[in-house]
C-alpha cells in the first residue's frame, strides 16, 4: 500500500507505551534519573500520522503542567516541534517548531544535539539547526512514546503508526541520519551510544521489548 514501509511484521497503532528502568514495574516512575545531565542526544523513529489535527507525543519525557525533559512532537496544524528542556517547568524559548507532515505517509524524524547545536532531519535532509547550551535533564515525567504527559496522565497519543523508535546519547552525524533513513526502518541501530531502541515488532501482547543494553522496557 502507498506510503508503508516493507517492514517485517504487522503493522499496527502504538498508543501509549510506558517505558520502565530495568525490572521496576511500570508505575508512572520515570526511565531516567532525574537529576541525569545528557551530555549529547539523538531522537529517532518512523512515523505515519493518520491525522494531523490534534496534538500528538512521538517520543517524549514530557509534561508541560510539571516536568519538561525532551520530547519530539506534532502539533495540532500538523508540524513537528522540538522541545529540549531542563526537566522542570515548561518554558517557551525551547519549544522548537518544525515542518509540516503529510497524513498517512511514513517520516523518518531524527533529533540530534551534540552540547550546543540542536539539529532536525526529515527523510534523511536537514530540516533546521539552533543553538543550545543545555543543560538537557529528564525531569521526572514518565518516558512515553506515541504520547506525551499532561498533568501527570497520558495524553496527546499519536493517532497513527510508529517503527523503530530510538534514543542515543551522541548526536548522530548527518551522513548516520542519511544511512538510517535509507535502511528504512528494516534494522536496528549499529555503533555505540544506543540507550534505548523499541523495534516495535510484538505480534501479540502487551509487553514491548527494549533491544539496547539498557532494559526500558515497556508495557501498551
Amino acid at each position: 500500500e502507498a506510503g508503508f514501509l516493507p517492514i517485517e511484521g504487522r503493522w499496527r497503532p502504538w498508543r501509549e507505551l510506558l517505558l520502565e528502568e530495568e525490572a521496576v514495574p511500570v508505575d508512572g516512575q520515570a526511565a531516567f534519573p532525574a537529576d541525569r545531565v545528557f551530555k549529547a542526544i539523538t531522537l529517532e523513529c518512523w512515523v505515519c500520522p493518520w491525522r494531523l489535527d490534534a496534538d500528538q507525543g512521538l517520543i517524549t519525557n514530557y509534561d508541560p503542567s510539571a516536568d519538561c525533559g525532551f520530547a519530539v512532537l506534532i502539533d495540532h496544524r500538523g508540524y513537528l516541534s522540538i522541545y529540549l528542556g531542563d526537566g522542570g517547568e515548561f518554558r517557551s524559548s525551547r519549544l522548537q517548531p518544525g515542518p509540516k507532515l503529510e497524513p498517512r505517509q511514513w517520516h523518518h524524524v531524527a533529533v540530534t544535539w551534540d552540547g550546543k547545536l540542536a539539529t532536525l532531519y526529515l527523510d534523511g535532509k536537514f530540516d533546521s539547526g539552533w543553538a543550545f547550551e543545555g543543560p538537557l535533564k529528564p525531569g521526572r515525567a514518565p518516558l512515553r512514546l506515541a504520547a506525551a504527559g499532561q498533568s501527570g496522565r497520558a495524553d496527546n497519543f499519536l493517532d497513527g503508526e510508529m517503527c523503530m523508535p530510538v534514543i542515543y546519547e551522541r548526536a548522530l552525524s548527518a551522513m548516520e541520519v542519511e544511512q538510517r533513513f535509507q535502511e528504512v526502518g528494516l534494522q536496528q541501530p549499529e555503533g555505540t551510544g544506543v540507550i534505548a531502541c523499541w523495534p516495535l515488532s510484538e505480534e501479540v501482547g502487551d509487553e514491548v521489548t527494549d533491544v539496547s543494553d539498557h532494559g526500558h522496557h515497556g508495557k501498551i
